[in-house]
């Protein structure tokens, strides 16, 4: 939540590079909407998110065109997102990405944001062309973004389809950006939370249970594990218990697909389950964080009775 929150700020704050007058008044909220705007923005920012759907989509009918419209577009495409509604989220940002000019200072945030709605639907292809255009367009992008999130996004969509080399290659990419980025701040709690803050980015899985097909989810499983048992592991208040949090929903996500697997697949995909725990308890035992082993010990008693 607050990460779009940043987003749109960002979005209502900047103006265009060009000095253009016409180009910085496309970017302005009508004073006669500037209320409305506001008050769904409150919405999504306090996760209201259907309420800043409603009042979004109504916005952006009244304008057939300019910032009013594609800033009202983009956040209603990302609260659907938040709703998990995700054909509602490709509809909404893949025709936003028609509608707005090729020279839009915002579009590579668009195309991010479209690049989740078709991780949410479980559609790597597409989601890594989408980034691939993205990452044409980054240089306006913010430093995290560009140095730890897109490549972090390229491991796991590559993991998804199977090409190792480029996943791990990215996975390296994400982790030098990290460092880098962490080179550059000397007070202790901001790089905790920093750190924090970012794996959590890296490892968000926003694939929909709905859509999870098991051994795409399960190829690209452990690249959000360690990102997210990283973020776990630097104890920040903010970031680690949201972290603990989506390392739980990996695992629990998984078992409405396994239960409808053919009886002749369960065992195969028991099997990588059980790789992928492995996998956990190594990071747990070499963290010696007890916290850690906790929390993986209440994902195993879960998942052996899953499987059972």
């Amino acid at each position: 939540m607050k990460n779009i929150f940043l987003i749109i700020v960002f979005l209502l704050l900047n103006a265009c590079s060009s000095a253009d007058k016409k180009s910085k008044q496309a970017l302005s909220i009508p004073p006669q909407y500037q209320k409305e705007f506001k008050s769904a923005l409150n919405n999504l920012e306090s996760g209201r998110y259907q309420l800043a759907v409603e009042g979004f989509t109504a916005l952006a009918k009244k304008q057939k065109t300019g910032h009013l419209r594609w800033s009202s577009l983009f956040n209603a495409g990302s609260a659907y997102l938040k709703l998990k509604q995700c054909h509602k989220s490709k509809a909404v940002l893949s025709g936003l990405v028609r509608e707005v000019d090729d020279n839009y200072n915002f579009k590579p945030q668009i195309l991010l944001q479209l690049h989740y709605s078709y991780e949410c639907l479980n559609e790597p292809r597409k989601a890594l062309a989408v980034l691939k255009d993205v990452d044409k367009r980054k240089s306006v992008l913010s430093e995290e973004t560009q140095l730890v999130e897109i490549p972090a996004r390229f491991s796991i969509l590559y993991a998804q389809i199977k090409n190792n080399s480029q996943a791990l290659f990215f996975q390296n990419l994400a982790l030098k950006g990290l460092q880098t980025i962490k080179s550059s701040i000397k007070d202790e709690v901001t790089l905790k939370r920093t750190a924090s803050k970012l794996f959590y980015i890296m490892g968000h899985s926003r694939v929909h249970e709905q859509h999870i097909k098991m051994h795409e989810y399960l190829m690209a499983l452990p690249y959000h594990q360690i990102y997210l048992t990283q973020s776990f592991l630097l104890s920040d208040s903010v970031w680690s218990p949201q972290s603990k949090e989506e390392l739980k929903s990996l695992y629990s996500k998984l078992w409405p697909s396994y239960r409808q697997l053919p009886v002749s697949q369960k065992k195969l995909y028991k099997n990588k389950i059980i790789q992928s725990i492995n996998n956990f308890q190594k990071i747990a035992h070499d963290s010696h964080s007890k916290e850690l082993e906790k929390l993986l010990s209440s994902i195993v008693k879960k998942a052996l009775n899953m499987m059972k």
